[in-house]
């Protein structure tokens, strides 16, 4: 009777440390662009015609049977595309998992042609070593939707693989971040790389108005917001805000206040994007932020009128 309860406790003990994060796990995830999300909603995305929502489902919650062992969870995520009224499911994944699960996405374009790359991530624990399973999709954007291209993904991606977070960290599958995947497909030609550089950008080289969104989502995987770049991607904003695609320069200055909250001079060009798209309420909030940073840098005789204006 003691034995059983012993072998019991073992069992409860090593299947709990199993399934805990370890410190080296979590070292290994933050190469990954992982993030646990389990209780979370997956964003949608918006592209140009149509828009894509995901759905997780909870098809098995997790459970201890009457062994003392821990069962995972079996969940599944659906994807949704949206075109007006219609809707049309397009995905469904299956798997089990003892953490959480993300999905991250890759728009690019070639020669008119354009592309969504979906890559599921799904954290599985193990008895000794935890790992990670991706899942890639290759979809064409047409007119009518979605279509899978899936000779180009196993070409391309492999369709995906896994990574155990054993001690010698080699990992099975190459391409287990956006840096990776989006370097894949440029290489292999399925994605167009832009021409130039984030320092070229910054130095108003080319024509600002071709800088969509999506271009400036994959400049940042790319080159992420640093020190080193921060300077060329203020200046693209800016560029962005007096070329009136004021979308596009909020989306890049949310992202740089968001590393570089005390960039003083990030929040007055966010009012001014703002401002263009006759949102005053937000436009106010980021001239506010500017004002108040300017007088505790002891700038305050620097605050253009105009601004000063349109906070009254």
């Amino acid at each position: 009777m003691i034995y059983k309860i012993f072998i019991t406790l073992f069992a409860t003990l090593l299947f709990n440390q199993a399934y805990a994060l370890s410190n080296f796990e979590l070292e290994r995830l933050s190469d990954i662009d992982y993030r646990d999300n389990t209780n979370t909603k997956i964003n949608d995305i918006n592209l140009k015609n149509i828009s894509i929502k995901f759905n997780k489902k909870n098809k098995v919650k997790s459970y201890t049977d009457e062994e003392g062992h821990y069962i995972p969870a079996h969940n599944s995520i659906e994807g949704y595309v949206l075109k007006g009224n219609v809707k049309k499911k397009f995905l469904s994944e299956k798997y089990v998992y003892g953490s959480g699960e993300n999905v991250f996405d890759i728009s690019c374009s070639k020669n008119g042609s354009n592309y969504l790359i979906l890559m599921i991530q799904s954290y599985n624990s193990g008895i000794r070593f935890g790992s990670l399973e991706f899942i890639t999709h290759i979809y064409q954007i047409n007119e009518n939707g979605l279509s899978e291209i899936k000779e180009k993904n196993i070409s391309i991606l492999g369709s995906g693989g896994e990574i155990v977070f054993d001690p010698s960290w080699t990992p099975h599958y190459k391409y287990y971040n956006k840096k990776l995947l989006l370097k894949r497909l440029y290489e292999t030609k399925l994605c167009a790389e832009p021409a130039l550089t984030i320092k070229q950008l910054g130095n108003n080289k080319g024509d600002i108005k071709e800088i969509t969104k999506n271009y400036l989502k994959n400049y940042l995987i790319i080159d992420s917001i640093s020190g080193k770049t921060l300077t060329s991607y203020n200046n693209i904003a800016y560029y962005l805000e007096k070329a009136k695609a004021y979308p596009e320069a909020i989306y890049l200055l949310e992202k740089i206040i968001d590393k570089y909250p005390n960039r003083t001079v990030a929040y007055i060009n966010l009012g001014d994007a703002y401002w263009g798209l006759k949102n005053k309420e937000k436009a106010k909030q980021a001239y506010s932020t500017y004002i108040k940073q300017m007088k505790e840098k002891g700038k305050e005789r620097k605050i253009p009128k105009v601004v000063l204006e349109r906070i009254k």
